[in-house]
């Protein structure tokens, strides 16, 4: 389930409600951690890591794919030509993974930090 602290009031327009929320979470996490002990909650964000991950590989896939079919067919040097070229888009996609932030850490509801709200 996800929580937002934000309510649209129109394209690009959004009503922050993070005092009254920041009550809200906490409130809510201490009644998790009483229903349900073993809960874990996570900060909401969006990691660009996932999508890296699927993109690398689809095209690793999509290498793969072009390299057997271009054999098959008899076109080996085409296939090969495209497949390099398919790889260095691969291997520039993997230059940027170390700038990548992994998810945030599942945080436990009995104690939540100071920073997350007001």
């Amino acid at each position: 389930m996800t929580l937002v602290s934000h309510s649209w009031s129109g394209p690009g327009r959004f009503e922050d409600r993070t005092d009254s929320f920041g009550l809200f979470v906490r409130a809510l996490a201490a009644r998790l951690a009483d229903v349900a002990p073993a809960a874990r909650i996570a900060a909401a964000g969006q990691s660009a890591l996932g999508g890296v991950t699927w993109t690398v590989g689809l095209l690793g896939a999509g290498v793969a794919a072009l390299l057997v079919f271009s054999l098959l067919s008899d076109t080996a040097g085409l296939g090969v030509s495209l497949a390099a070229r398919l790889l260095f888009a691969l291997i520039m996609i993997f230059t940027v993974t170390p700038w990548l932030k992994p998810p945030p850490p599942a945080l436990d509801p009995r104690d939540l930090p100071r920073s997350l709200t007001p």
